[in-house]
């Protein structure tokens, strides 16, 4: 507050521009941790004794890690623009990592984006897995019903073919979050300009506005 106004404005546009930058960057790895969480959901189905099946279990854990894909790529984006911003005004190296980032979450992670907005925009997508256990799921259901049907005899386990679909779901699922962490650590630890060296940059100005080296005198003044 002892600096003159136009100084104080220059500082408080600052922390705001790198606290942008901080944000989104925690946002854009609190998406990743929320991957992890969901992979680990698939894991077991707790709602026995209610209407919630073992298909819809999957289905669902399926769609909300499909939605944190997509997630991530709106956010590596937006983290992308406010590290550009921060740069911009603190005067250092400008990021050039988004594009071929972009390609990597097309290749590990497109599949899944694209089948999100399939199941949003159009008709539902889901993985083989989901729809052939879906299946013997209703044809169990029906017999349990007295139905009387001529099943391949591979139906009758069932709960061999929800482990077999839930694995296969959460090796997918964890590849994807295992490329996704990766992608995250490289905008840490590799791609320039690197969080720490902005945060030493911005420190460096905050300090020099303190210590009075550097201000913004208006004119007349």
């Amino acid at each position: 507050m002892s600096v003159d106004e136009k100084t104080r404005e220059l500082g408080e546009y600052l922390v705001s521009r790198t606290s942008t930058f901080l944000s989104a960057l925690t946002q854009l790895g609190g998406v990743v941790e929320d991957m992890e969480i969901v992979e680990k959901m698939l894991r077991r189905y707790p709602w026995h004794g209610t209407p919630i099946t073992k298909t819809k279990h999957l289905e669902l854990h399926w769609f909300l890690f499909q939605n944190l894909c997509y997630s991530f790529k709106e956010k590596l984006k937006l983290c992308y623009n406010a590290q550009k911003d921060a740069a911009r005004f603190l005067d250092v190296e400008q990021p050039t990592w988004l594009k071929p980032e972009l390609r990597v979450v097309e290749i590990e992670l497109g599949k899944a984006i694209a089948d999100r907005g399939n199941t949003v925009h159009s008709w539902n997508v889901r993985t083989e897995d989901i729809d052939l256990f879906s299946m013997i799921e209703l044809f169990q259901e029906f017999r349990s019903m007295g139905e009387k049907l001529d099943l391949p005899e591979g139906f009758a386990d069932i709960r061999g073919h929800y482990f077999d679909a839930k694995w296969r779901l959460r090796e997918k699922s964890r590849r994807m979050e295992r490329e996704a962490r990766k992608l995250f650590l490289r905008i840490i630890e590799f791609h320039p300009p690197r969080p720490h060296l902005l945060l030493e940059k911005f420190n460096s100005v905050v300090a020099g506005v303190n210590a009075g080296t550097i201000t913004i005198i208006p004119k007349g003044a």
